[in-house]
């Protein structure tokens, strides 16, 4: 009797073991949301998981890292344009579409560099590619004259991916988007700057090209115009002489019916009919 009962406490003392071990695994166990990475440092060492993972108390610290995809946006305008190579500034309207690179030595070292909280953050990521995007929108730029850059966005946006490249120390670079992309106004360059005075004056080049051009058009089309309607005016001419002619020709045929010892009633009547027609038509004509 005393044996049963001392294997039934045991067994509950096992239960009662395994209860307390499971509830505690469950209350350590962390789990990663999507588009994160959970990193655990301490005892074992920095390890990365993206699903969940044990995390003992005192043993272990658990963080959290943001892996979605996040946008820079970057502007080039006025004073600041982008430098073009025929010296002639671009305003240039930008995003950049950043995230952390999801392999585990990148989270890591994203994780050493900066920290997982802040690691996706705008601010963060501002201080970190702003100055170097920057820069590589102006190197890139310079590489066309501005008229050119405008018409070949395509080309420019690849030209600053290949700039730029994919890894960014930890960070992965996933798109680009030129949003805006336009010539500075011509006061918004500075003549004081000797780069900013020769695009200034090719600005003054190409407004008065692009003038020259606009007034030949209108010349051209004001010829035409007068051209047309002096054809016009001929063929109303035209018109109007073929009317004289074939009024003065009924009259004749009138008269000549009238003259007639037998006179054809119904002759005469359509030829005065026809007669009336053609005054009445140079009457509203006139």
């Amino acid at each position: 009797m005393f044996g049963i009962l001392e294997m039934i406490v045991m067994a509950g003392s096992v239960v009662c073991i395994g209860l307390v071990i499971g509830l505690f695994l469950i209350v350590c166990f962390k789990k990663v949301p999507s588009n994160m990475a959970g990193i655990r440092t301490g005892f074992g060492g920095i390890k990365v998981t993206k699903s969940g993972m044990i995390c003992l108390p005192i043993l272990h610290r658990f963080d959290l890292m943001d892996l979605s995809i996040q946008e820079i946006k970057i502007e080039l305008k006025g004073k600041n344009g982008a430098q073009c190579k025929d010296n002639i500034r671009a305003d240039i309207e930008a995003s950049f579409y950043v995230m952390v690179h999801p392999d585990e030595p990148s989270i890591i070292e994203v994780a050493a560099s900066v920290g997982c909280a802040c690691a996706s953050e705008a601010e963060t990521l501002k201080g970190l590619f702003e100055a170097k995007f920057s820069d590589v929108l102006q190197a890139v730029a310079s590489q066309y004259d501005n008229e050119e850059l405008r018409r070949i966005r395509t080309e420019f946006r690849n030209g600053i991916f290949e700039e730029i490249g994919h890894d960014l120390n930890g960070y992965r670079l996933e798109d680009v988007a030129i949003n805006y992309l336009e010539q500075t106004p011509r006061e918004n360059h500075d003549p004081n700057n000797t780069m900013d005075a020769k695009g200034i004056e090719k600005i003054a080049r190409l407004t008065a090209q692009s003038q020259k051009s606009t007034d030949e058009i209108i010349q051209k089309m004001e010829v035409e115009r007068r051209e047309q309607a002096v054809a016009t005016e001929m063929e109303k001419l035209e018109l109007a002489r073929q009317k004289e002619v074939a009024l003065a020709k009924m009259q004749r045929e009138l008269e000549g019916a009238l003259k007639e010892t037998f006179p054809d009633k119904n002759k005469i009547e359509e030829l005065r009919s026809q007669i009336t027609k053609l005054e009445e038509q140079d009457s509203s004509e006139s």
